[in-house]
């Protein structure tokens, strides 16, 4: 069975599975990478599939990724499928946005203010530039809303009208 694999990965240059999904009913002929089935694992355990996974995706050439550092984990099993400078310490994205988020759950936790707060979107808010949900001037949403805007969105614009009603201003924010 991984023999055939990789014959198919060897004879496919793309690496692609388009041969399983003929007549013999073996494969679902998808044209992406194919892993294997749960009937052609039946009775062989995790430990076989993924054996089998590895086996496989050694036989892909590793993707050429435009970043500083990456990692690709199999979702069952936890095992490594790809990585790219692993042990490298970088900053997280949004960092600041991410301080900013925390700084308001300590003043729900305070008492200070509540998820359900409304905020009125301030000019300055309104006007960030990059990742935003696209906050008016004046509009109002609640402190729940713009945290979800400002985690899901990255949302520059949700972010700083956050800092404004913890501290007044952004500015402000970064002495707290």
């Amino acid at each position: 069975m991984l023999q055939g694999r990789r014959r198919i990965a060897r004879k496919n240059e793309e690496r692609l599975c388009s041969c399983f999904g003929g007549s013999d009913g073996r494969g679902r002929g998808h044209g992406q990478p194919c892993l294997l089935s749960k009937s052609e694992v039946a009775g062989g355990g995790a430990t076989a599939q993924a054996e089998a996974k590895a086996e496989f995706y050694s036989l892909v050439p590793a993707p050429e990724i435009a970043a500083t550092a990456a990692m690709l984990l199999d979702a069952e099993t936890g095992q490594v499928l790809f990585s790219m400078n692993p042990d490298e310490r970088l900053a997280p994205a949004s960092i600041t946005k991410v301080m900013t988020m925390l700084i308001v759950m300590e003043r729900v936790d305070e008492g200070k203010i509540s998820l359900d707060d409304t905020v009125v979107v301030s000019r300055e808010a309104s006007m960030m530039g990059g990742s935003q949900v696209y906050l008016k001037e004046k509009e109002q949403a609640s402190v729940e809303d713009l945290m979800a805007a400002t985690a899901i969105r990255s949302a520059n614009d949700a972010s700083y009208a956050l800092a404004e009603v913890v501290s007044g201003t952004a500015d402000a924010l970064s002495n707290s």
